[in-house]
């Protein structure tokens, strides 16, 4: 595998791999070769991976969309979006969890989560988006609201404002393309995101058998969850009433059959 001196693979590798891993079937050795490679990086995290996935997808004129497509399906799947339940041990059944997420050097997450949401808003391709939806709930299971405090609040923001106006004085008619389709983009991953969430709660129920020996360590390990719940609650509770105000304003628009109603509707069926 090629890298650079600091162990980091190149941009240039990651892509060349991944199109040799789309060549035709005749190419078949140059092909395996590329998909064990693929496998490899995925398996163990290798450093510059997830950068450079991230890089092929956001260069949507250089590159044609079935292989940003196929960056942004590898890049949620090095990330990781589930938990894998093992065999039992003398304290019985035991959950280990399959922190993929863990592996990634954290200044590539925290790279990563800098760029996501830019790159949600700006992805023309609805395939290649709903990758990235899928990849922003997986992150979020993972670091909101202890590593990603803001990612909700942000969300809502772009939800609910329209460029520079206040919200008070929204209308679809005053909407261009690009703000509405940063609204509808903004609750589908508000969507995402609450989805991912519903399976919080394993990271206070899951633990292991060294923890259970060591009564200090599972005090400690129960109370940052109980906090880390808490603020989950707190922060995923702030949605309800926002998302109620963003329906009941543009409902109104849709009911009244005023000028901008379809747009109004479509922002109303999201929230």
């Amino acid at each position: 595998m090629e890298a650079s001196a600091s162990g980091v693979v190149r941009a240039d590798e990651v892509l060349r791999v991944l199109q040799e891993s789309m060549a035709p079937a005749a190419e078949v050795r140059v092909r395996d070769a590329a998909l064990r490679k693929l496998e490899f990086w995925q398996k163990e995290r290798v450093p510059g991976v997830v950068t450079s996935l991230l890089d092929i997808v956001a260069e949507r004129e250089r590159f044609p969309p079935d292989l940003r497509l196929y960056a942004a399906i590898m890049v949620k799947n090095v990330v990781g979006c589930t938990w894998n339940r093992s065999a039992s041990n003398t304290f019985g059944r035991s959950f280990v969890e399959k922190r993929e997420w863990a592996l990634i050097s954290e200044e590539e997450k925290e790279a990563m989560k800098g760029r996501l949401l830019p790159l949600l808003f700006s992805e023309p391709e609805e395939t290649v988006l709903a990758q990235l939806l899928v990849l922003v709930g997986g992150v979020a299971r993972y670091d909101f609201p202890a590593r990603w405090p803001d990612l909700v609040r942000e969300l809502l923001r772009a939800a609910g404002q329209s460029e520079a106006e206040p919200p008070h004085q929204q209308h679809p008619t005053q909407l261009s393309p690009e703000s509405l389709r940063q609204k509808l983009v903004a609750l589908r991953c508000l969507k995402s995101v609450l989805r991912a969430l519903k399976g919080k709660k394993s990271l206070v129920s899951v633990t292991n058998a060294e923890m259970l020996r060591n009564r200090d360590k599972l005090r400690e390990f129960a109370r940052l969850g109980s906090l880390e719940m808490k603020t989950l609650y707190s922060d995923a509770a702030l949605c309800f009433p926002a998302l109620y105000e963003l329906w009941r304003r543009w409902s109104t628009v849709q009911g009244g059959g005023r000028a901008g109603w379809r747009e109004a509707c479509a922002i109303a069926n999201r929230a």
